[in-house]
């Protein structure tokens, strides 16, 4: 659901914290219209009050394009991009 309201809202405390994203087949039942080629956009904000950083990982049906699995620092947002690929495919670049 965070995904298609494209905001994820993370906080992390003293300690990192890693968010799993959805597996391809859970975005294409959360995004339905999507098609191969389209994309959309998704911004991760760690509101977190200490130290801790935020880290994406990937699931199945979902690849790191490049630097989306890099880690958020506290009070800081990334933006993300994913665009699908196939049947439950994506790719997921960080682009801010």
């Amino acid at each position: 659901a965070q995904i298609a309201n494209q905001v994820l809202v993370a906080t992390a405390g003293a300690s990192a914290v890693t968010y799993t994203l959805p597996t391809g087949a859970l975005i294409d039942a959360a995004v339905p219209n999507a098609t191969v080629g389209s994309t959309f956009d998704l911004s991760i904000v760690n509101l977190g009050t200490s130290s801790g950083t935020v880290t994406l990982a990937v699931s199945t049906g979902v690849t790191d394009g490049g630097n989306a699995l890099t880690a958020i620092p506290v009070v800081v947002s990334h933006l993300y991009r994913f665009r699908k690929t196939g049947d439950a495919t994506y790719v997921v670049y960080r682009i801010g």
